[in-house]
């Protein structure tokens, strides 16, 4: 399968309206536009085997995002603003085996084992704005994994899952702060 598709996100009202002395909004804010491609290949066989991976890429114009500021007050503060261009290309795979299905395709019972894997490189492009300029795209983990176990009986279904992210950060400057 393949993909490509043109995005656009509006402005909306959150983005605007902040009640937080520590959050400010560039009066100058406007919407961002871009695209997003992927191509991929999935399939099963039978009830014992699902998977499913493909490749992205995602492209934003003048990206909406926050970097920290100081004022004339020496005050921190999160301004949000267009800042820059980004671009976002990864990997994401999922793969299911159901262990009982392989054995005996008739059973009304399953157990399956599953995972999803995604690579992420999330980078601001050239900007203005030379502190972010090649930094991460905010809110982005590199690497993000889920796998588990499923119980099935019929039409009944439990599963357990845990979830793995790398570390990611919360403003396009990718600032650290000393605890």
């Amino acid at each position: 399968y393949s993909n490509i598709s043109q995005n656009y996100r509006g402005i909306n009202f959150t983005d605007l309206r902040i009640n937080n002395p520590n959050v400010r909004i560039d009066p100058n804010l406007h919407d961002e536009k871009g695209f997003n491609a992927d191509i991929g290949i999935r399939g099963q066989r039978g009830n014992k085997f699902n998977y499913d991976a493909n490749f992205f890429f995602l492209f934003y114009n003048k990206k909406i995002g926050s970097i920290q500021k100081v004022d004339s007050l020496f005050n921190i503060y999160s301004y949000k603003t267009n800042l820059s261009n980004s671009r976002s290309l990864g990997i994401e795979s999922f793969v299911e085996v159901d262990i009982v299905k392989c054995i005996d395709e008739n059973n009304p019972f399953g157990f399956s084992l599953f995972s999803n894997l995604t690579y992420t490189n999330a980078v601001y492009l050239k900007s203005q704005n030379k502190q972010i300029e090649g930094r991460k795209v905010e809110f982005a983990p590199e690497w993000i994994f889920r796998g588990g176990i499923g119980f099935k009986y019929k039409t009944l279904a439990l599963a357990w899952q845990i979830s793995m992210l790398s570390q990611q950060f919360t403003d396009a400057t990718n600032a650290k702060y000393a605890s």
